[in-house]
């Protein structure tokens, strides 16, 4: 017996220990297991109750008892009743198919059924979670031995004789393999909840950093490291596709006097208002705007021709006019911005750093022809174009700087 006892044990830890890792291992972000999570831990443990029906406390050839009343009692502890319900539908239809004994067969489902109620009952006190487990699986194991107490006793009508040991063996039998598997699965499962929680708790931090490493402290925008790398990204894929690539170099103008004057705690959130303006002005995910440096920004618009480009640099700087923001030592009298747009459809004769470069050109020209206004960046060689100066809109791939 005692070499049963100890093979039942270890397969009900077993199945109990994998049944928690499991459940609480599940990743949170699948979708489907979010949406049928409880009739999912539901059938999980039915299998299990019908697994644990082959490994039976030895009890003559009455009925195979078992502790499948666990698959019960944990889905409604922790899960709720709609798993509880799917965990019992199928151990009474394994229970049911298993049994030439229906008499007692009815009789310990009846025994199961009282077991989920107490359980049911038990939910509603305000207990932990393994004080819960153990009253109700305490009060289930009085229920059980009552029930074989009653076979006993139908038993002793037709051999003469109550089998007192036999009922000793088995309920203590019931109390080791019952409390082994509900504490298996508590304590597994407490410890895989913390370390799951734990990983999600590292990836978020992981995230964050992630973040943080390419975000702009003052103005939330992405830094300039950000915008390298995204630059090559979209350079790669659209030098593949044959696409424009569209880059806007934005510079707040005479933004050093306007620190002097109105102090650096007004600059930085002066620049906050413009970082805040220039992303309202990107509609597309794809887009990225950036803090470049200093009081210069950027914005990456992957298959966007000149055109386009042209629009969106325009919107910028109505936004900005819009805001009115007061800038004395500016001869406007208020806050302006220039900026320089380059177009390129990338090919492999170039670097990802030539449209950045031919934005600057075009950035220098409209700040040194008056400011708050775009220059476009044209041809090879050819000076920047104004807008308002027959600024051509129709793209051209354009060659390697020299």
């Amino acid at each position: 017996m005692l070499e049963l006892l100890i093979i039942d044990f270890s397969v009900i830890t077993t199945f109990f220990f994998f049944t928690s890792r499991i459940i609480w291992s599940q990743n949170r972000r699948h979708s489907l297991w979010n949406r049928y999570r409880e009739e999912g831990i539901g059938v999980l443990f039915g299998i299990v109750g019908a697994i644990l029906y082959s490994f039976p406390i030895p009890y003559y050839d009455v009925y195979p008892l078992t502790i499948r009343y666990l698959t019960i009692l944990i889905p409604i502890f922790y899960f709720g009743n709609k798993s509880a319900i799917y965990s019992f539908g199928i151990s009474l239809i394994t229970t049911a198919i298993n049994t030439d004994h229906v008499w007692v067969t009815a009789l310990f489902l009846v025994t199961v059924v009282l077991t989920g109620m107490v359980g049911l009952i038990v939910s509603k006190q305000v207990w932990s979670l393994l004080k819960k487990l153990i009253v109700s699986n305490t009060i289930s194991i009085v229920l059980f031995t009552a029930t074989i107490i009653l076979i006993e006793k139908y038993n002793h009508m037709l051999y003469g004789s109550i089998r007192s040991m036999e009922i000793l063996r088995i309920v203590l039998f019931f109390i080791i393999e019952s409390f082994a598997g509900m504490i298996t699965f508590h304590y597994i499962g407490r410890l895989t909840k913390e370390k799951v929680h734990a990983e999600h708790r590292l990836h978020e931090l992981n995230q964050q950093l992630q973040v943080l490493a390419h975000s702009d402290g003052l103005t939330g925008l992405f830094n300039r490291r950000y915008f390298n790398e995204k630059l090559e990204e979209h350079w790669s894929l659209l030098r593949t596709n044959n696409d424009p690539l569209s880059v806007l170099l934005i510079d707040v103008d005479y933004f050093k006097k306007y620190n002097d004057y109105y102090g650096h705690l007004a600059g930085d959130e002066c620049l906050k208002h413009v970082a805040a303006a220039i992303q309202g002005c990107i509609y597309r995910t794809s887009d990225i705007v950036a803090r470049y440096g200093g009081e210069e920004f950027a914005v990456i618009m992957p298959d966007t021709d000149k055109a386009g480009a042209i629009k969106v640099s325009e919107r910028i700087l109505e936004r900005i006019r819009s805001l009115n923001i007061a800038h004395e030592p500016s001869d406007k009298g208020r806050l302006t911005l220039s900026i320089g747009l380059a177009t390129i459809i990338p090919t492999a004769d170039l670097v990802p750093s030539a449209i950045v470069e031919r934005a600057d050109i075009a950035l220098y020209k409209a700040k040194s022809s008056g400011r708050d206004q775009v220059a476009v960046n044209g041809p090879p060689h050819a000076d920047p174009l104004l807008i308002g100066q027959s600024a051509d809109p129709e793209e051209v791939p354009f060659g390697t700087l020299k």
